[in-house]
């Protein structure tokens, strides 16, 4: 319980709670270089210590890494950090009997949550529904800083490393991305070749160039687009429903089929509201950070989750090249995988030639294993301000429709139209 006010003109009392202890929300600690690797729970039992939580369940038993922080924070903001540079993601849990609280748990996730099939419909469960974008902390660049080698004094960087993947690129310290930079490139730059980017400091952990520059690159791939959260209002909170599950939102006036995860809760019990926010990551902190687990070389077990992949004996789900339709040519490849149930589509396409205002157009057509459950409408950017809509229908096509901001616009020939989506079959 955090903050609590009591109004006795309208005999209320208002109470503000976070599930992390004010041990961790208000304790402060300063610099650290740990001495050798250590498994997550070492760094977790040391940032916890004497708050009264404890680890109950912990899914990430076979990695250790050498962690620095060079800067103060607090220790639940130094834990979701330690989370993010294990791949892993937290929650905190209270056993209660009565009125007596017993136990005070930190869980330790692979990923938070499971798909619970739950179908959340406008007018219906759903009151109201807010989008939010934000380009608040987007970046097209990073300058890239990893951890300090056992018996050296200064953390590495990519210095000397090369990459060159036709996309993200490596010059002396920096990882830069190009296609992001195309669309978000600072309008007054100087001319030249790593000019116009949007640069932030990136701190991994990893002391091999390889890692660090895999660690760097999946976290670029999120902070180079535009942020978007849903906020749904609904009727009551579904039975269950715990933060990471994942929902499907259908509002068939707007044309939005929205398949994505909870990042948070919010019950205003006395007033019968309830506000579920949803995406593949908050704006804000939430426990859910907006990493992929990139596995130090020599420290990579069987069945290691890389960048969303599940990797088993060196194997993961093959990339497909889509068969585009007549309409549409690959500007940097469109391709499709299945992994598992989770499908995926990345890539660039651009129309043969310019499509009227409020024309839609097929794209390609997937293979029937990767047909959805319901039609799929998600917004998508082109390479100016203007976005669109990618739909799935059931019967596997995919297409393009509503280019534009405020209204539909033509779509000229040149337009780069990105296309990264996820989804559960």
């Amino acid at each position: 319980m955090i903050d609590t006010e009591a109004d006795t003109s309208n005999n209320t009392i208002y109470v503000y709670a976070e599930d992390a202890g004010l041990d961790l929300l208000n304790d402060v600690y300063g610099e650290y270089t740990a001495d050798k690797a250590y498994p997550i729970s070492y760094y977790v039992e040391k940032y916890s210590k004497n708050s009264g939580f404890e680890i109950h369940i912990n899914e990430i038993t076979n990695l250790t890494r050498t962690l620095s922080w060079d800067t103060d924070s607090t220790a639940s903001e130094r834990l979701l950090s330690i989370a993010a540079s294990f791949g892993a993601e937290i929650g905190y849990s209270f056993e209660i009997d009565g009125l007596e609280l017993k136990h005070r748990y930190i869980n330790i996730y692979k990923r938070r949550g499971k798909d619970s099939g739950i179908v959340l419909r406008l007018n219906r469960e759903i009151d109201k529904i807010v989008v939010k974008r934000s380009i608040a902390n987007l970046a097209t660049g990073y300058k890239v800083l990893g951890g300090t080698p056992k018996g050296a004094d200064k953390p590495i960087s990519l210095n000397g490393y090369s990459y060159d993947d036709g996309n993200f690129y490596v010059a002396g310290t920096y990882l830069f991305c190009r296609e992001a930079n195309k669309i978000w490139s600072r309008r007054y730059a100087e001319e030249g070749v790593n000019a116009g980017y949007i640069c932030k400091m990136f701190n991994g952990t990893s002391t091999n160039q390889k890692t660090l520059c895999s660690q760097a690159i999946a976290s670029l791939k999120k902070v180079s687009r535009m942020e978007e959260n849903y906020e749904v209002t609904l009727k009551k909170v579904p039975d269950g429903l715990k933060i990471g599950d994942t929902v499907y939102v259908i509002d068939n006036t707007g044309e939005m089929y929205l398949e994505s995860r909870v990042l948070k809760i919010e019950v205003r019990a006395s007033e019968g509201q309830y506000t579920v926010t949803l995406g593949e990551y908050l704006m804000k902190s939430s426990g859910i950070e907006p990493v992929s687990a990139i596995v130090d070389e020599d420290t990579q077990p069987t069945g290691a989750i890389i960048d969303g992949m599940n990797l088993v004996n060196g194997t993961a789900p093959v990339w497909m090249t889509a068969n585009l339709s007549g309409f549409f040519v690959k500007n940097d490849g469109l391709r499709y995988r299945k992994d598992e149930r989770r499908v995926s589509i990345q890539g660039i396409v651009s129309p043969v030639q310019e499509i009227e205002g409020g024309d839609s157009r097929l794209i390609f057509v997937l293979p029937e294993d990767m047909w959805p459950s319901v039609p799929i409408r998600q917004v998508m950017v082109g390479s100016g301000i203007n976005q669109w809509t990618l739909g799935i229908d059931l019967n596997g096509n995919v297409t393009f429709s509503n280019y534009g901001t405020t209204g539909n616009v033509p779509c000229s020939r040149t337009e780069k139209l990105y296309i990264n989506l996820s989804y559960y079959v």
